[in-house]
């Protein structure tokens, strides 16, 4: 890996019990690992860690049977204007982050640090379950969301995260001025097989959201 900060990146990521999975650097200048974050995906196995460099970045991001962590250079120094200057734009036209399968209680998958904004689901506005989650949506799917910023994102169900048979935790996100067309502007978890963990110390923010029904967060079985 060429980029000169990967060894702290490394050191980080170590301290966090990753000794034996692997680092991919996404990055659009010739010196990464991977030049699309789906490539970064596809070359990621359990445990891995996709580190995406800032930029705005387009194209589907479908991870399907992984357990990984998927975020900017704000897991390796902390500093949160990569979280801001790294974003997933689905230009109106594709969901956000779309994770099938993937994730587990002792091994979530991990989207940290990302902003999200202009998306909406692939079938919208349909009523199947592919017009689940503009920003994120979450299939069958245990997932730790942390400090994402997710704007201006329309689904059926879940303009800013759907959770669909999926199990859910978010800590220190702002979500806001989603749209969801049936319900959830913000959030919407669906199936009595759903949960969502909010975390109590480092709070999230979900305001300003629209729905014609339930405009921030709706549950339904």
């Amino acid at each position: 890996m060429k980029i000169p900060s990967i060894i702290t990146a490394l050191l980080v990521l170590m301290s966090i019990s990753l000794l034996h999975a692997a680092i991919i650097i996404v990055g659009s200048d010739g010196s990464a690992d991977a030049e699309s974050i789906q490539a970064g995906i596809n070359m990621a196995a359990d445990g891995d860690t996709v580190l995406i460099t800032q930029g705005v970045w387009t194209g589907d991001v479908l991870i399907e049977h992984k357990s990984i962590t998927l975020g900017t250079y704000y897991i390796v120094d902390g500093d949160t204007t990569h979280i801001s200057r790294t974003i997933i734009d689905g230009e109106d036209l594709r969901t956000g982050i779309i994770a099938e399968h993937s994730g587990t209680v002792a091994s979530p998958l991990r989207i940290i640090g990302i902003t999200i904004r202009n998306c909406r689901s692939n079938s919208y506005p349909r009523t199947d379950l592919f017009s689940n989650g503009g920003g994120i949506s979450l299939i069958r799917s245990t997932a730790v969301v942390e400090h994402c910023i997710i704007h201006h994102c329309r689904a059926s169900y879940g303009g800013g995260i759907s959770v669909h048979y999926s199990y859910l935790t978010l800590i220190g996100n702002d979500i806001y001025l989603n749209h969801g067309l049936l319900s959830g502007g913000g959030l919407s978890a669906s199936s009595p097989n759903s949960g969502i963990t909010f975390d109590q110390f480092d709070r999230n923010s979900i305001y300003l959201n629209t729905s014609s029904g339930g405009n921030d967060i709706t549950y339904g079985v």
